[in-house]
């Protein structure tokens, strides 16, 4: 597991009607975004009014990143039913698999799924358990940087201190306990280090283009029996 201090962790609030958004400039974009917001912040209040204590961990949140077309494995994956909604590794789809990994680990309304209003029914068919108030749909499909922002205001205006682990949904994970484990000790990491990114790597077989890499630095700390490395590049 690596960890990489943010360089400026005071960010200006996103403009989303600006013609130089990071996002998109859209005309109804400010207005879907902000009902979103307002859905989200009902649904909260009523549901974490019936918490019965507020813990570190309940400022722990998952959201499945859902929102990718699956190009690179087609023609299995098709544009109507991207590899996170197919099955392959069990009678279950990926996007079922993520969920039934991190369920444990969070109440499922800090549970939320971001995905483009295409795949967004799909979502609430596969995973019953997920409320439409916690779907997080991205105006357009723009990749990850875009819809990892988006979420992170979001789930920010739910609660200011969220940690937030962004999961794939269409990774094939043999070892579902050591990944749990994982996880807890990235949320441990940001709680005792708020200032700090985690990202959670695995040692790669081969070269890729396809994939980015991460060069492991200096050892930060060890946390659940798991060691903590700085990032190098």
């Amino acid at each position: 597991m690596l960890v990489k201090k943010e360089e400026n962790p005071s960010y200006p609030p996103c403009d989303f009607s600006s013609k130089n958004s990071l996002f998109f400039h859209q005309k109804n974009l400010e207005k879907a975004v902000a009902a979103s917001i307002i859905n989200a912040l009902i649904f909260y209040k009523k549901t974490m009014s019936q918490s019965p204590e507020n813990t570190s961990s309940s400022h722990h949140y998952i959201v499945i990143m859902a929102g990718g077309s699956g190009t690179r494995l087609w023609p299995l994956s098709r544009k109507s039913t991207p590899k996170q909604f197919q099955a392959f590794v069990s009678e279950k789809t990926m996007i079922e698999e993520t969920f039934d990994r991190v369920k444990n680990l969070v109440p499922n309304n800090h549970i939320f799924v971001s995905t483009t209003a295409a795949y967004a029914p799909l979502v609430l068919e596969k995973i019953p358990e997920i409320s439409q108030n916690n779907i997080i749909v991205e105006p357009e499909a723009r990749n990850t940087a875009p819809a990892m922002a988006l979420v992170a205001t979001m789930v920010h205006a739910l609660d200011s201190e969220a940690i937030i682990a962004t999961i794939a949904s269409d990774h094939a994970i043999e070892n579902p306990d050591e990944f749990r484990a994982t996880i807890e000790a990235a949320f441990s990491v940001v709680s005792a280090h708020p200032d700090r990114l985690v990202t959670v790597g695995i040692n790669p077989t081969k070269a890729d283009t396809g994939l980015g890499y991460i060069r492991m630095g200096q050892e930060f700390e060890t946390v659940g029996g798991k060691r903590i490395f700085t990032v190098a590049a």
